[in-house]
Formats: C-alpha cells, sequence, structure tokens
C-alpha cells in the first residue's frame, strides 16, 4: 500500500506550512497512482480540500515521435502504454510520471503558499512524489532501524 507512503509524505510536508485548509497535487498520466485514487486516500486521511491537476504524459520514441502515450491500462502502480505511431512498448517518459504538491493553503494566512510557475518558483522547487519510490522505501527502513 504504497499510496499510504506517498500521502503520508505528502501531509508531511503540507503540515509545515501551517494548519492546512487545502491542498493541490498535480498528478501524471503515467504516475503509480492514478489521479482519482490518490485523492481518495488524501481526502480519507485528512479533512482537507484536496485539489487534484492532471498532468498529460509525453513521451519520446526511437521513431521520432513525441507526444502523449497511447494508455493502453492505468491501474494502481501498473501502466501500459506505448507509441500512438509504432506501437513500440515503453518509449523514453519525458513528462507525467510525477505526483507533485503545487499548492498549500493555511488557515493562518490570507494568503496561500504557491509554488507555481505564476510565482517566479520553478518546477524543481515542487515536491515531488514517486519519482523514486525506492528512495522512500530505504529512507522509511532506515527510520525503523
Amino acid at each position: 500500500m504504497h499510496e499510504q507512503t506517498i500521502a503520508a509524505k505528502i501531509i508531511e510536508d503540507a503540515k509545515s506550512y501551517g494548519n492546512v485548509k487545502s491542498l493541490t497535487i498535480e498528478v501524471g498520466d503515467l504516475a503509480h497512482l492514478p489521479a482519482q485514487e490518490m485523492k481518495e486516500v488524501m481526502e480519507k486521511l485528512t479533512d482537507w480540500k484536496i485539489n487534484i491537476i492532471k498532468k498529460n504524459a509525453i513521451i519520446a520514441c526511437k521513431c521520432g515521435y513525441t507526444g502523449e502515450p497511447k494508455i493502453i491500462q492505468q491501474l494502481h502502480d501498473n501502466n501500459i502504454y506505448e507509441c500512438p505511431e509504432c506501437n513500440e512498448s515503453l518509449p523514453q517518459i519525458l513528462e507525467g510520471q510525477h505526483i507533485i504538491l503545487k499548492e498549500v493553503e493555511v488557515e493562518e494566512e490570507t494568503e496561500s503558499k504557491n509554488q507555481t510557475e505564476n510565482d517566479n518558483s520553478n518546477e524543481d522547487e515542487d515536491e515531488e512524489y514517486y519519482d523514486d519510490f525506492d528512495s522512500i522505501n530505504n529512507e522509511n527502513d532506515s527510520k525503523t532501524k
């Protein structure tokens, strides 16, 4: 149930801003949790308003195609996709494989704390969840030892 681990990390990071009212989370088409599943787990674990932004995946294929993949199956931790031009399976993913905390709105402040491109920050400053699930597991393993 790694969705619990991902959600717990997002919750921990959001709470560092203060008393949370709402979150905006970007979920890529090829992230390891579908957007709806991410929303459901966050709503079960918090009483915050959860906004989900779906991010289209972009792939690059050996045939020269760059664009959205043909997604054949999208399940929990299992995405099957291919190039829509040549049907090559597993072309390189350029975008749309991450879960990113984009915005945290807290009660103590009148303005929300944003991490968006519009406030002079860049995407490198956004928190990525499930860029590398093994690093989350290794971090949790080291805390239990």
